[in-house]
């Protein structure tokens, strides 16, 4: 990382493609988690509340569902129980 990089201007997201960081792609996970939680879960759609790019919502969403935490049934986005 160069000194005058900050990580989170429009320049430096587009710099590094757009790829989220680790902390970042923790933070969005539990943003989605914490929303999943408030709405007993939603349609896709929805997250777009969130204010995330598709890059940083998919990846969020494809960890969460790699590691079971979240499911998708009838067209609805939930967080998995157990």
């Amino acid at each position: 990382k160069r000194a005058d990089e900050c990580g989170n201007c429009d320049v430096c997201v587009a710099r590094r493609g757009a790829e989220p960081s680790p902390d970042e792609l923790s933070a969005d996970c539990a943003r989605i988690l914490n929303y999943l939680s408030e709405t007993g879960g939603c349609v896709p759609s929805q997250l777009d509340s969130l204010a995330l790019t598709r890059k940083r919502l998919s990846a969020a969403l494809r960890r969460l569902c790699d590691e079971e935490k979240i499911s998708v049934s009838d067209g609805k986005v939930c967080i998995n129980k157990g």
